[in-house]
């Protein structure tokens, strides 16, 4: 399967089901499922500064928790997503301009990370292993 690698605090959002979409210069013409992987190294500071207070605000305090955690997983396999559409000034507040937005549905968090899991750029292929479970059947914006 594809995977995508993703800084902390963005992947942990992903993977939760509050950012609908992820951020990229290139554009994709890929549809269908991919693994989510954190990168090995996290945006600097703290989340609440990487995503911005606007942003954070709307967060509940589990989804705080939840991102805050996440902070600490790198370098990992941690769900999936379903790329839908590729777009531009997608109309969610975690938008940035001037960036394609990789549209992001059926997301799924996995029970445990798959740790020790070397990314790469762009798309690549990764392997699952059978025994993944995620914690919900699809989060697909419902926030557990």
């Amino acid at each position: 399967m594809k995977a995508l690698s993703i800084k902390q605090p963005w992947a942990t959002a992903i993977a939760i089901g509050v950012k609908p979409v992820e951020n990229r210069t290139k554009r994709t013409h890929f549809r269908g499922r991919i693994a989510l992987h954190t990168s090995a190294k996290p945006m600097p500071g703290s989340p609440r500064d990487t995503i911005g207070h606007k942003r954070w605000d709307t967060l509940t305090n589990a989804q705080k928790e939840t991102i805050w955690e996440g902070m600490k997983v790198t370098g990992a396999i941690i769900g999936e997503a379903t790329i839908v559409d590729c777009v531009e000034n997608h109309p969610s507040i975690w938008t940035d301009a001037g960036h394609y937005q990789w549209v992001l549905e059926d997301v799924v968090l996995y029970d445990e990370p798959i740790m020790g899991i070397k990314g790469a750029l762009g798309l690549w292929e990764w392997e699952k292993p059978y025994y993944v479970v995620g914690s919900a059947e699809l989060v697909n914006n419902i926030i557990v």
